[in-house]
């Protein structure tokens, strides 16, 4: 198979009886996806608690688009 027919080829979805993986604060903080929102993630996530990426994306959606005091 080429690269042109790998690449065509769709992402297998992780099956829905999987649950989504959890991580923990401190691997969000390592993690380059969330570098530019590190100190909001630092800020509202708990350390002892284990997070799925859409939990950490809705936190940090959530703090940006409220009002500020």
């Amino acid at each position: 198979m080429s690269k042109k027919q790998e690449a065509a080829q769709p992402v297998a979805e992780q099956p829905a009886d999987m649950p989504e993986p959890q991580y923990a604060l401190r691997q969000y903080l390592r993690s380059e996806t969330y570098k530019a929102d590190r100190d909001i993630v630092a800020a509202l996530l708990d350390e002892g608690q284990l997070y799925t990426p859409a939990e950490v994306q809705a936190v940090i959606e959530r703090f940006k688009k409220q009002e500020a005091i």
